[in-house]
């Protein structure tokens, strides 16, 4: 039941593990009205992903306000 196009994000203080060690603290869900809305914004968070500076920037983000802004920043 989705009611519009978003994505949310779970941020998680202490990070899981995953095999071969890897780290998760940021858990990012798509939410598409239609069958392929969610195909733009999975290419957004992609990109971002793609950029060393986001990432590095990122691993220093303690609350959810400054992670909008920084996702804000690094999308225009």
């Amino acid at each position: 039941n989705v009611y519009r196009n978003g994505i949310s994000v779970l941020f998680i203080k202490e990070p899981v593990i995953f095999p071969n060690n890897k780290s998760v603290s940021l858990i990012f869900f798509v939410a598409a009205l239609k069958k392929n809305d969610h195909l733009k914004s999975l290419a957004s968070l992609l990109e971002l992903a793609k950029n060393k500076e986001f990432l590095l920037e990122m691993e220093k983000i303690n609350n959810s306000n400054k992670l909008f802004n920084l996702i804000e920043q690094y999308s225009e």
